[in-house]
Order: C-alpha cells, then sequence, then structure tokens
C-alpha cells in the first residue's frame, strides 16, 4: 500500500497537467477568436471600403453628368475633354477619390434606319445597322428616347438583324410610340468611366469602376447671311456640347432665307423660308455632306414664304405660309405636309381657300401640332388675327377670339397639351398680344398677361415667339424700340419681363427653345448688323460673342434637343 502523501502528490501532479492543457486550450481558442475576430473585422472593414468605393465613383458619375450639361456655358466641358480635366479627376468625395474619364462623343453617321415598323411596346429594335452606335446607351427615334442594353447581330435575338436589345421605352419625359420603318436612328451621347477608391486611387484599400452613357445636347439656328438680292444665302448654325459652329457649303441656295428650323431628332430635321423663285425646304439627314438638302414640292409654290415647319414624328409634317394670289392681288395662305416620299405636297382641300375668300390678304405665320389629328395654324389677314385647326377632316377650321383682334399679326403658337396653348404677337398700335387656348369655342385673352407688364401700351413692341417647357414655364421673345424683349410666364397673374431688359439696342428677337428649364436660347440680330445668340442658364440671360462678323446676317429661328430629364442612361458596373 502506497503512503497517502505519494497519492496526493500525484493526484496535484494530474490536476496540474490537466489544468495546463485546458490553459492551452483556452489559450489556442482565445487566440483563434481573435484571429476570427480580427478577419471579420478586417472583412467588414473591406466590405465598408468597397461600398464606400462605389458611392465614391457614383459620385463621379453625378458631377460628370453636371460637367458635361452644366447650365454656365463657360464651365461645360465636351467628352472628349473630360480625361485629366480637374472638375471630374482626383475628386475628393467623403472618404475616398474618383476620376473620371471620357472620349469622343458618339454621333453615328450615316444614321441607321428602323428595319420594320416598331409598336409601342417593342423591347427589341430592328435597324439595318448598328455601325457608329454605342455598345448600351440611348437612342432617339422621332422625338422618343429609348435606352438599350446591348446590340445584337443575332437573328435569334433580333428577329431581322442586327438589332438594340433590352429596350427602355420613353425615357426623360417622353412618351412611347410606334415608328415607322425607314425612320433614322438618332445618338448624341458621351460614355464615361467613373473610378472611386478609398482612400484613394494611388493605393486603394478598395476600387469601384462604374460606367454610362450621357445623352449631350445640339441645336440648330437658321436665318440668312448676307443683304437680300446680293448673294444672301440660308445659314445654318449648330451647337454641339459647348460651342457653335456654321455650316456652309456651295449647294445652299443663292438669295434666299430660311425662317424656321424644326428638329425631330438628331438624324431628322426641317428647316423652311423663301428665294426670290419661291419656297426653300431643306431635309436634315446626316448624310451626304453637308447633311442639309434641299427638298421639292410636288407643285412649286410662285413667290411663296415658308414661315415654319413642324412634325409629329418623321413622315408627319405641316409647313405654313404664304403666297402670292396670282389671280387677286394679296396673299393666299398656303399649307403643305409631308408623308414621306420625295416631295412635299398640298393636302387636299386644306389649303384654306374657302376660308379666304374674298378676304384674300391672309398669311400663316406658326403652325404646331398636339397629335397627328390635331394642329393649329396662326397668322393674319386684313381683318386681323387668323386662327384655324385641323382634327383630321377634310379641311381647316377656322377659330374666334372671345374678343377679335383688329389689325393684328399674330407669329408663334406653342401648345403644352390638347388644351394648353399659347399664341403671340402684335396689335396696331404697338401692344404685345398674348392669347391662350384652354379649350372650349374659342381663343381668350388671359386676365392681366396682355403685355400690361411692358413699359406702355405706346411701346411699339410685338412678340415673335413663344416656347413653352411645361404648363407653368412660358418665354416669350420679339423686340421693343429700345431693344430686344423677353417675357416669362411661371403660372402667376402676369408674364414679367426679364433678361437683359432692353440693353442690347436695335435688336429682334425672333426665336427661342428650351432643352428644359434651365438651359434656354434665344437667337435674333442686331438691325443691320450680326447676329444675337442669347442663353438661359436657370437664373440670368447671358448674350454670346459674335462670329466672324459678317454685315447683315440674321438669325431666324432655333430649335434645341436633349434631355428635359434624366440625361444618364445604362449605369453599370465594370468588374476585374
Amino acid at each position: 500500500m502506497r503512503p497517502p502523501e505519494l497519492n496526493t502528490r500525484r493526484a496535484r501532479g494530474f490536476l496540474l497537467v490537466v489544468a495546463v492543457v485546458v490553459l492551452v486550450v483556452v489559450a489556442i481558442a482565445v487566440v483563434a477568436l481573435g484571429n476570427m475576430t480580427s478577419a471579420d473585422i478586417r472583412a467588414s472593414s473591406a466590405h465598408a471600403q468597397s461600398e464606400q468605393a462605389y458611392f465614391v465613383a457614383l459620385s463621379g458619375l453625378e458631377r460628370v453628368t453636371r460637367t458635361l450639361l452644366e447650365p454656365t456655358l463657360s464651365i461645360r466641358v465636351p467628352c472628349a475633354s473630360l480625361s485629366g480635366d480637374p472638375a471630374v479627376t482626383n475628386v475628393a468625395v467623403g472618404p475616398g477619390k474618383f476620376s473620371v474619364t471620357g472620349g469622343a462623343a458618339v454621333y453615328p453617321s450615316p444614321p441607321a434606319t428602323l428595319n420594320g415598323n416598331l409598336t409601342a411596346a417593342a423591347m427589341v429594335i430592328p435597324v439595318n445597322s448598328i455601325a457608329g452606335y454605342s455598345a448600351r446607351g440611348r437612342i432617339m427615334i422621332d422625338q422618343e428616347l429609348i435606352d438599350y442594353g446591348a446590340t445584337s447581330n443575332l437573328a435569334a435575338t433580333c428577329g431581322a438583324a442586327p438589332c438594340f436589345v433590352v429596350a427602355q421605352r420613353g425615357m426623360a419625359g417622353t412618351a412611347a410610340n410606334a415608328h415607322t420603318t425607314g425612320t433614322r436612328v438618332g445618338q448624341f451621347q458621351c460614355n464615361v468611366q467613373s473610378a472611386g477608391g478609398v482612400p484613394d486611387l494611388v493605393s486603394p484599400h478598395a476600387e469601384r469602376v462604374l460606367t454610362q452613357g450621357t445623352q449631350l445636347q445640339e441645336a440648330w439656328a437658321v436665318g440668312a447671311a448676307g443683304a437680300a438680292g446680293s448673294g444672301q444665302r440660308p445659314w445654318f448654325v449648330r451647337f454641339r456640347e459647348n460651342t457653335w459652329a456654321e455650316l456652309t457649303d456651295a449647294s445652299f441656295a443663292v438669295n434666299a432665307q430660311l425662317n424656321k428650323v424644326f428638329m425631330v431628332s438628331y438624324a431628322d430635321g426641317w428647316a423652311v423660308g423663301n428665294a426670290s423663285g419661291g419656297e426653300v425646304i431643306y431635309h436634315w439627314t446626316v448624310t451626304p455632306a453637308p447633311g442639309w438638302t434641299r427638298m421639292a414640292v410636288s407643285a412649286a409654290i410662285p413667290d411663296a414664304n415658308l414661315q415654319e415647319v413642324h412634325c409629329i414624328d418623321a413622315n408627319n409634317c405641316w409647313a405654313v405660309g404664304a403666297a402670292a394670289n396670282v389671280g387677286g392681288g394679296g396673299n393666299n395662305s398656303t399649307i403643305i405636309r409631308w408623308t414621306g416620299g420625295p416631295a412635299w405636297s398640298y393636302p387636299a382641300a386644306s389649303n384654306l381657300a374657302p376660308l379666304l375668300t374674298p378676304n384674300v390678304n391672309a398669311q400663316l405665320n406658326s403652325v404646331r401640332c398636339n397629335s397627328a389629328n390635331d394642329c393649329w395654324a396662326i397668322g393674319n389677314n386684313s381683318g386681323g388675327e387668323f386662327i384655324a385647326r385641323w382634327t383630321g377632316g377634310p379641311r381647316w377650321t377656322r377659330m374666334a377670339l372671345s374678343a377679335a383682334i383688329p389689325n393684328v399679326n399674330l407669329f408663334s403658337v406653342k401648345c403644352v397639351a390638347t388644351n394648353d396653348c399659347w399664341a403671340v404677337g402684335a396689335a396696331s398700335g404697338g401692344n404685345v398680344v398674348i392669347i391662350r387656348w384652354t379649350g372650349g369655342p374659342a381663343w381668350s385673352y388671359p386676365a392681366a398677361a396682355t403685355g400690361a407688364p411692358l413699359p406702355s401700351p405706346s411701346v411699339n413692341a410685338q412678340l415673335n415667339a413663344v416656347y413653352c417647357n411645361s404648363t407653368n414655364d412660358c418665354w416669350a421673345v420679339g423686340n421693343a424700340s429700345a431693344g430686344e424683349v423677353i417675357l416669362r410666364w411661371t403660372g402667376g397673374p402676369r408674364w414679367v419681363r426679364t433678361g437683359p431688359s432692353a440693353a442690347i439696342a436695335d435688336t429682334n428677337l425672333n426665336s427661342v427653345s428650351c432643352v428644359n428649364s434651365i438651359d434656354c436660347w434665344a437667337v435674333g440680330n442686331v438691325s443691320g448688323g450680326s447676329e444675337i445668340i442669347l442663353h438661359w442658364d436657370g437664373s440670368a440671360w447671358t448674350q454670346l460673342a459674335n462670329s466672324a462678323s459678317v454685315s447683315n446676317r440674321n438669325l431666324l429661328s432655333v430649335d434645341a434637343i436633349g434631355a428635359a430629364q434624366r440625361a444618364p442612361s445604362m449605369r453599370r458596373e465594370v468588374y476585374p
């Protein structure tokens, strides 16, 4: 039998060994738990930094959208100049920095055309070519903006290849509509890439890269360069991104001027006017050079002035004006229509002849359509204002005012909706005229909107053009003896005079057009001098510097196109 002391010592030794083992196990567990916790912390930190890098890159996309479309033109940056520009390069945002790169803007030439009729619900868009288009982004067909996620050359995908696929219709505030085969497909887009890094892009702990296409703005202004009868030629001026430039070509008619331009899309537009031998009509098709091609009417209009053109889509356009009445003197109103084909034509029984006899002294100055079967034409005749409407029947119908305006000229009409239209002009004695259509049997003078904000009824002012961005955001421009006139209506009781306020002496403002409420253009001319181009940036109108001086240069019309709402399209992440 062993002594008790030995058993006790052995028991203590065993317990000591057990304690040591337990301590080792606990230590190992603590170390393992620490490693796991540290790994979790590192993983959590890496995840958080990755999320931060994503939002830093997203901030880059938001910044570059503003930079490309900045309402203040002096700080707007073109797509090809983005890379390295300090506004979008190594910019600190929160915990990180972003840099954005760009390249040459995408503007396909020649443009593709639809390869088949397109319904308003179609998600696959077959075309005759995808050459020159971005791999993804936004296209413009007629006046509809469409976003697409990919292009394809596979018949299994397209039906009739090639095509744009994964389409989102009616983007940026436009409506999804049907379009006919052969319609041109426009695109003007800047493809950008934004890299976001945390804490920076030199030694990032996390980095994310995002891309998007950004729809860019374009505008056309037209008129005449040179004195009438002395080699005067139609004048085209084009705005792209942040610069205006003249477009000249020897093929442009001599002794002619263009009175109005209307752009259906980036790939389709019309300009109309008059020449010594009759009407002038030019069609924008991008190619062949110079892009604007003179068109014919099925029966020439001798001594005709075409004052305005407006289109619902590429195959449904109206132009109005006046032609000399050979038999009885004065002017016969002229209404012609484009429905595709080689030439414009007189629609049957729609030349207003039944309305004008015996009052042949009539001229139509403006036309605007709300839909294919809802159009307005306005002007003047010897008895006062002239307003006609077409609702799809065999004839245009003359409409009335709630109070007739004697000796008045109506120069421009613009509709926001089928029951919301404005027309502007001038009455004898120098009073500006502003009338409105809100449905019902007649147009009327809105309360306090007859020009009362102007200095006095004898200011000898007239309004030449009106444009509305929305129901409560309209501009009207014109001229007075002291200089230009710019009025704005924002839904209140009066139109308010704004802009340079007669600061440009002897100036006629002839036209106004907007991309949105903070991006508008107005054009005109100084009497006997050079052109006037004004830009609205949401807070003020600014006059742009003239191009090389040319005497008797007039700008008579401007039309701008771009995204009225969101310009970005098809944002996505680029994975390594």
